[in-house]
């Protein structure tokens, strides 16, 4: 409780707010299963609790009802740019994840350890930037405040511990401060490059979609949503192949007798601080149009880690990515052409991806990765993934037959 106190006060006091599983703080010791021993460095509240409580102040001057990962909520309405910042609060929910930890865990004991957690937000610090995230500098965050006392602070930090030294950064690689992307232990939201670099996603914050959630029991009792809703769009359109793809269903959306397709684009002024341009009036209702959408592009976006793919994946909507040629020979990247590929940009791909043969071929580049299928089977609306397959042939021949 302490720590929860010295990194959370006042926003969270009464101890951790997730919980754990057992089985996640064991580990194999020379043949003998133990305890993971972890050292959480009792850092200052420059590093944490700062910069959430002006972070927080700033949601809440913009009209937010929700705090920064802290406990599920899905906001009524948009709120300038704390809307965009909670997307990066998985650093947060690990955090506590730690400080929940089971009995034995936990030493004050850095020679103990098998692992040290370094308590300070690094994504966080970028989003703050000094102002209470009103004018946010992207790129390396060289407007970070904390980071440069950062490293006289962790007296048990050496070349011969630094690969057990855990650092807190969510957000895409490239946008951390540097100091933070040169370590060989990261959590980030990816591409990773080194083999310590841990990816992991976006954080899902909403209600609805926790385990045991409206959508789970809804989906027990045999009264999901019905998927009315063939394709789904929400976000900017100001790249070139989100613009294609975009303006495609736009295209199939003006003919008559086709699919119900639904597309809110995104806009926005920084200077203004109008930041969200759209006809989508809510998260809420992002939320409830997905999960009654069959398909959800995910098409190239400023950074790798797409959190509308983990949107898709939750509501049951099958994400559909472009597949474009990496870096790496043999393999695709869903961000960029040329880009990382799609292995180190999400957390546990192979247990998710499941390609829908039958649609690899339509455009060449254009896959329906079913991520979603494991749900979607589940829906009484489609019994049949092949009805599901002839009505995306119709979509494309309506396009290009």
């Amino acid at each position: 409780q302490w720590y929860t106190q010295q990194f959370f006060s006042p926003l969270l006091c009464d101890g951790p707010s997730v919980q754990t599983h057992d089985a996640d703080f064991w580990v194999l010791d020379k043949g003998q299963r133990r305890r993971l021993r972890v050292f959480v460095y009792p850092l200052a509240r420059i590093f944490n609790a700062d910069l959430l409580n002006r972070l927080q102040l700033g949601g809440w001057t913009s009209g937010s009802e929700c705090d920064y990962g802290l406990t599920a909520c899905t906001e009524a309405r948009w709120n300038s740019l704390f809307s965009v910042y909670r997307q990066f609060a998985t650093e947060v929910l690990v955090l506590l994840k730690f400080l929940a930890a089971p009995e034995g865990v936990l030493t004050e004991d850095p020679s103990e350890a098998d692992l040290f957690v370094v308590p300070y937000l690094a994504k966080t610090d970028c989003a703050e930037s000094g102002n209470a995230g009103r004018d946010p500098c992207w790129g390396k965050c060289r407007c970070s405040t904390a980071v440069k006392y950062l490293f006289e602070s962790l007296p048990h930090y050496s070349w011969r511990t630094r690969a057990r030294h855990l650092f807190l950064a969510t957000g895409d690689i490239k946008d951390l401060p540097v100091e933070i992307q040169g370590q060989p232990l990261v959590l980030s939201l990816g591409a990773s490059f080194c083999g310590g670099h841990i990816v992991v996603p976006s954080p899902n914050l909403d209600p609805d979609l926790q385990p045991n959630g409206k959508l789970e029991q809804k989906e027990a009792l045999g009264r999901a949503p019905a998927r009315h809703v063939f394709a789904y769009w929400f976000g900017s359109n100001d790249k070139k192949w989100r613009r294609a793809v975009v303006g495609q269903l736009l295209q199939y959306q003006q003919l008559q007798g086709t699919e119900k397709v639904v597309v809110h684009d995104i806009g926005s002024n920084y200077e203004a601080r109008d930041i969200w341009q759209t006809t989508a009036d809510s998260p809420q209702m992002v939320l409830e149009e997905m999960m009654r959408s069959i398909f959800c592009p995910v098409v190239q976006g400023d950074v790798p880690h797409q959190k509308r793919l983990f949107d898709a994946v939750l509501t049951g909507c099958i994400p559909v990515v472009v597949a474009f040629p990496s870096h790496v020979q043999g393999l695709v990247s869903w961000w960029l052409p040329q880009g990382p590929p799609a292995e180190r940009m999400v957390a546990t791909l192979a247990g998710l991806v499941e390609p829908d043969s039958a649609s690899k071929g339509i455009m060449g580049i254009v896959y329906a990765f079913a991520l979603g299928l494991r749900r979607y089977r589940r829906l009484q609306a489609y019994t049949a993934e092949c009805e599901v397959v002839s009505r995306l042939e119709r979509f494309y021949f309506v396009l290009w037959g």
